[in-house]
């Protein structure tokens, strides 16, 4: 099982096309992709200047605990969203 940290910056619009890219590029490769699926951006705000970089401290997080945070989805998943076959933790 994988891990990936996308962008995801929680809005209606941007989420889906990401997330078409993520499972296209992932099928399109042929891999088998089981993976979980994070977004730091979604849960503490564009941070401007340093909002990959929060996201980069993050995934290093999950490889040094080996534990992924839960990501609660307020209001829930948008319905627009195919995650394929990733998919979103709810505990940690």
């Amino acid at each position: 099982m994988g891990y990936v940290e996308a962008h995801g910056t929680g809005t209606r619009l941007g989420d889906p096309i990401e997330m078409r890219g993520l499972v296209g590029a992932f099928e399109d490769a042929g891999l088998d992709y089981d993976a979980w699926i994070g977004a730091s951006k979604s849960v503490i705000g564009h941070t401007l200047v340093c909002s990959g970089l929060a996201s980069v401290i993050k995934a290093v997080l999950v490889l040094r605990h080996g534990t992924i945070p839960p990501h609660h989805v307020p209001g829930g998943l948008n319905p627009d969203l195919d995650l394929g076959r990733f998919r979103i933790n709810d505990r940690a």
